[in-house]
């Protein structure tokens, strides 16, 4: 069930070391993170300002999505509950972006601005073509 590290100190083909720095410099852009809406509360700025300065970290920096896979890594090593639990909050997440695409393309589309829709549900259909296209050749290669 669990993972074994080998002789030659590699989990699953990534050095050891390199995974702990990793976590590491997730939990330090968290601190800096932190520290920020911190001095930011403090100072007064404005709070416009702050989330889109936030906003722009969490783009910039991969911070978001190494919380998000690091609970959901540990959650999943529950046995039986802990996939489920995961599943069961990632499937409404990616309905809810789902859903927003869809309304987003049909207030668009009341705009006048078929043309673009279309053009932009045709990249992301390419789009997820290509990523199938690429997991299918990854598992037979």
């Amino acid at each position: 069930m669990g993972q074994k590290i080998e002789k030659n100190n590699e989990l699953n083909g990534m050095p050891v070391k390199k995974i702990k720095w990793t976590r590491t410099k997730i939990l330090l852009l968290w601190l800096g993170l932190v520290l920020f809406i911190a001095i930011s509360a403090f100072t007064h700025l404005d709070k416009k300002i702050a989330a889109a300065l936030v906003i722009l970290y969490g783009l910039i920096t991969p911070v978001f999505s190494g919380i998000f896979s690091f609970f959901g890594y540990y959650i999943s090593l529950v046995p039986y509950f802990g996939p489920t639990i995961v599943k069961a909050f990632t499937l409404p997440a990616t309905l809810l972006i789902a859903f927003s695409a869809y309304l987003l393309s049909l207030i668009r589309i009341k705009q006048g601005m078929f043309k673009q829709v279309v053009s932009a549900r045709l990249y992301a259909l390419v789009l997820a073509i290509g990523i199938v296209i690429g997991y299918i050749l990854g598992k037979i290669f």
